[in-house]
Parts: structure tokens; sequence; C-alpha cells
């Protein structure tokens, strides 16, 4: 396998891993008691916040023992839907990340909800709680009930309940009382701000007509990347003077645009419509006439100074059929909704002031920025690197007491190591072998610390690199014997015949074998299962959290 084939297979883990904690956060919000003071009387014994927002402290301990309780919770979820799972290190920093990102968002979406005056009634609170309730006891609900014909459900259930020594009001007790009444305040406060976003769609037939309007424009971009922001604005408006006293727009965007539509004059070469574009961007040029040149626009990236060239409407021959009319209104709100809750939030982190303590979430910080800033250069995105690297060892230096999180910055730096040696950026054949020793190195730390399967892959593929096919023998029979997860048999697999002739060893053939042997009994394994499944033994019912 290729590093290419590796991080694919590093990508299709991670995103298996996002969809199911995308359904943690679904199934209910992560539940940190956030707002003004309620974290001061942990500060002493947490160690302090782990972050502010807006000058609202995230409490450390509140954060890191949610965290390992999500991460229960998520792996409970997978191997209730596919078997066996394990978590490498890495997996868990960027679980980790995610995690702070997702209640950075809501704490800024409440601060949002409370400066817009948004309130809860004891009616709507109530109706919510008792929906929790409600959804709480569908699985036990359904699993004692299976087969029941009868209307009276509720009596039904409560029989079945009786059989086990207790009661439908019991139960709903039992669920009720892990219920956070503060977060189902803030969800639901939340949920209204959301509707408030969306109320502020214009939902006309003008509206709807003129967004099959198209343009095609150019833009010039100076990036803040190399210059403080005020700096960049002021260079961008001399610009901008200069192209309403006449100067060519083409040869401005050659010489100073720091993009890579630079070499085309700014062009992009295509028509867009309002709904694919960022709205700052699209209510300035939607206002140009052709020829018109408007700006500067505050971007994540810069400012922008933008020529409109032309404007159509793709408008459908068919729009006043009422019934296609409907769909497509239908098609423009639910477009508009998604943009508007989409870049709504993003404002919302923009204009925020967010402090960081923790070095390996600024870590995560860099690394999810990094693709904003591989738009001007792979020079800034290597600068990017480098940064979130060092916030790693940093992290490994101050967390010494949590074998844990060392291991998952040691992961983080080997992960940012392997990336960093990527052809785009145009290395020399010395920095290359640097980046890679420098990946072997940490990401053998990391897998010292854990010994999880897929840094076993990862580090065979890199003494492949380097032509010692004995290590990375080594790796693969550790994984071999160790591991749970059919995706790293199946990767496993993949690499040992592949690379069959480059590990040069007799012993392949027969790990080949092994392979297709565990591979062949998981899948019946799972048959099995899957013939049994919707058949189990009656235990005591215990609601969900």
């Amino acid at each position: 396998m290729s590093i290419v084939g590796m991080r694919k297979f590093m990508a299709g883990r991670l995103q298996h891993i996002m969809l199911a904690l995308a359904f943690v956060f679904a199934v209910g919000w992560i539940g940190i008691c956030i707002g003004s003071g309620r974290f001061e009387q942990k500060q002493e014994a947490s160690g302090g916040p782990i972050a502010k927002i807006n000058g609202e402290k995230l409490d450390r301990l509140a954060f890191e023992q949610k965290f390992q309780n999500m991460l229960e919770d998520m792996l409970d979820e997978i191997r209730e839907q596919q078997g066996s799972y394990t978590l490498s290190a890495f997996e868990e920093g960027m679980i980790r990340g995610r995690m702070f990102d997702e209640i950075v968002d809501q704490m800024l979406r409440i601060q949002a909800a409370e400066k817009e005056g948004i309130k809860v009634s004891r009616r709507e609170l109530k109706t919510r709680i008792d929906q929790i309730i409600e959804a709480g006891m569908q699985p036990e609900k359904q699993r004692l009930l299976a087969g029941y014909k009868g209307k009276k459900t509720d009596e039904a259930f409560n029989r079945e309940l009786r059989k086990y020594g207790t009661s439908l009001s019991e139960f709903k007790s039992s669920i009720r009382r892990n219920i956070d009444v503060d977060n189902v305040r803030q969800s639901i406060m939340v949920a209204k701000l959301g509707e408030k976003w969306k109320s502020s769609i214009d939902s006309s037939d003008k509206a709807v007509r003129e967004s099959f309007d198209e343009v095609r424009f150019r833009q010039i971009t100076i990036s803040v990347e190399k210059r403080p922001v005020a700096s960049a604005e002021r260079r961008a408006r001399e610009l901008l003077e200069k192209l309403r006293k006449g100067a060519d727009f083409v040869a401005l965007a050659r010489e100073h645009s720091e993009d890579p539509l630079k070499e085309t004059g700014g062009e992009r070469g295509y028509f867009m419509r309002r709904t694919y574009m960022e709205s700052e961007l699209a209510n300035v040029v939607f206002k140009l006439k052709p020829g018109e040149v408007g700006g500067p626009i505050k971007m994540p990236l810069g400012y922008t100074i933008v020529k409109l060239d032309e404007r159509r409407s793709a408008l459908p021959a068919d729009f006043n059929d009422p019934k296609k009319k409907k769909l497509y209104r239908e098609t423009y709100l639910a477009e508009e909704q998604s943009r508007v809750l989409r870049e709504y939030p993003e404002k919302l982190r923009r204009s925020a002031r967010i402090q960081i303590y923790d070095p390996e979430l600024r870590g995560y910080t860099l690394l999810r920025e990094m693709s904003t800033i591989g738009f001007f250069s792979p020079a800034a995105r290597k600068t990017q690197f480098e940064a979130a690297v060092k916030e790693c060892q940093k992290a490994v230096e101050q967390s010494q007491a949590d074998p844990q999180a060392v291991t998952r910055a040691y992961a983080q730096i080997g992960y940012l190591y392997d990336q960093m040696r990527r052809p785009e950026f145009g290395l020399t054949k010395e920095e290359q072998v640097k980046y890679r020793a420098e990946a072997e190195k940490a990401l053998q730390a990391a897998w010292e610390g854990s010994g999880s399967n897929d840094l076993d892959l990862m580090l065979a593929d890199i003494y492949l690199e380097e032509s010692r096919p004995e290590k990375a023998l080594e790796h693969l029979e550790t994984a071999s014997e160790t591991a749970t997860d059919p995706r790293i048999h199946r990767q496993l697999l993949d690499v040992l015949e592949g690379r069959e002739k480059e590990l040069g060893s007799a012993n392949v053939a027969g790990l080949i074998a092994q392979e297709r042997k565990w591979l062949t009994d998981y899948d019946e394994r799972m048959r099995e299962r899957q013939r049994l499944f919707g058949q189990p033994q009656p235990v005591a019912p215990k609601p969900r959290k």
C-alpha cells in the first residue's frame, strides 16, 4: 500500500468516526454546563479553564470528563452496529478537537440567543422534556412489545415492566433524573435562534427569480497571511482607487493578487449563482453592473476586490408552471436555509474572542485551519503545519502526568510530519528524508503509548519506503495478531497482497492466508449475528442516558 493509500485509509476511518460522533451529538448535545459564573466553583479543583469564549470559561475538568464519557458512548454506538472497534490515539485527538469545536459553537449560539433576548417558556420546556422521556423509552418499549398488536401500548408496556420489578412511572422518572434541564433550555434557545436566522431569508417571488441569476467576475485578493489586517485593507483600498481611476484590472491582478487566480488576471472563468458564494462576496458582486468594480470585501483569507464581467439569468422556461414554481421555491428555500445555518455560526466564530489554553487543542485548531491557509501557497501551509507541530510538542511536555494525552500529541505530530512531506510542498530530498524520520519517530512514540493497529500500518508503510522490510513486517505481524477491527484486517490484507515482493519474506504467504481466514470467519460471525438479530433474550430494561 502506498502512502496515498494509507492517507485514504485514514480518511475513511476518520469519516466513519466523524459520522458516529455526529450521531452522538445529534442524540443529545454534550452536556457541559456553560454560562456566566457556572464554572467558578470548579476552577481550583480542575486547574483552571481549558479555554475562554468571549470571556466565558470552559472548565477543564468538565471538558475532560465529558470527552471520556463521549468516547465510551460513541464506541458503544459503533460496536452495536458492527461489532468490535478500536480507536487510535490520532483519532482520539481528532475527536477531542471536534468535540471542542462543537462546544465552542454551542456556547457562541447560546451567547447569541441571550443577546437576542430569546426566552423559553415553562410550557416549551415541559413539552421538550416529555419528548426526551418518550424518546428514551422507545428502545425498551419496542423490544418488550415486539409483535404486540394492541392500541394501549403504555398499559402493555407497564405490564411488561412490572415483570422486572419496575413500572412505567418509575421508568420515566429514571430517565428524567438523567436530563439536564439547563441543557434542554439552552437547546431550545439555540433552535429558536436558528429559526430566527432562517426567517431572515427573502422568500419573495423576486428573490426566487433572482436566485437563477448567474455572474462571471474577476477578483484580486490581498492576503492577511504576510501582513497585519489593517495593512492588507489599506493596500486593497489603494488598488481599488487605481481601478476606479481606470487602471487595468487584469494587469493589477497579475501583479498584486495573492490567490491562485492571479495568473488568469483574477478571472474565475465560469458563472456562479448567489447560493454557491459566500454571502459577503455575493452581496457586493450581485449589486454591480457589468464593468463595475467593488470592495474591498473582508473575507476569511484577506481583502477581495471584484469586477463584474457579465450577468445573465438562467431562469427555467417552465418557471411559471404552478407545480414547477412550487418546486423551485422549495429548492431555493432549502438551499438558502442551509447557507444561513452554515454562515451565521461561521460569522459568530470569526467575531468571537476564543482563547485556548490547551496546546493540544491549539495544535488541532491550526491543523483544521490548514486547508484555508493552503489556498494561498504551499509555503503558507507549511508554516501552519510547523506551528501546529510546535503546539503538539508543548502538549507532550505539559502532559507528562497524562499518558493518554502524550500519546495523542505524538500521534498528531507523526501525522503532521507525514503530511508535510507531500510532493506539493516542493521539499528538497533532504527535507523529505528529515520529515519522514520525524514522522517515524513520533508515530513510534505514539505506538509505544497505545499500540494501535492503524499506527502499525502507517509505520509499516514508512519502513517500506525506507527499504526496511523486516521492520515493516514486524508491525504487520503485530497488527495481524492483535487487531479486532475488520477494517484493519482488510487493509492489512491489501498491504500484504499488494507489496508481497517488497516484503520479501516466506512469512508473508502465511500471513495472507491467516488474514483471509480471519476475514472469512468474521463475515460468518456477522451473518450469524444478523440471522439472530431481532431475537434478543429478555434482560432487565435500563434507560439510555
